[in-house]
């Protein structure tokens, strides 16, 4: 629960859900059968799609922003080049 000024909600209640569980679904759609089990909401999967392509495009450019800015060639920036490299595959 959040609490915002004296007053307590959840999460759900301010967002859709599916803005939230389209990461702790492990793909078998076991926590969006028991996210709609408890609240009696079913996740709409356009929405679950819209959500994940919009993590994988803000991490996107997190990266890009990163790698236009002077930065090393040590073993730490090889390794996090492959990041972008795995965002646009992701996708495409």
């Amino acid at each position: 629960m959040l609490r915002q000024f004296g007053r307590c909600s959840t999460a759900t209640t301010r967002w859709p859900p599916e803005r939230d569980l389209w990461l702790v679904d492990p793909g078998d759609g076991s926590a969006l059968a028991a996210y709609a089990s408890a609240t009696g909401v079913a996740a709409q999967p356009e929405m679950l799609d819209l959500y994940r392509t919009r993590w994988t495009a803000c991490d996107l450019a997190i990266d890009t922003a990163r790698f236009r800015r002077p930065h090393g060639d040590g073993a730490d920036e090889r390794e996090s080049w492959q990041l972008p490299r795995t965002q646009v595959a992701a996708l495409q």
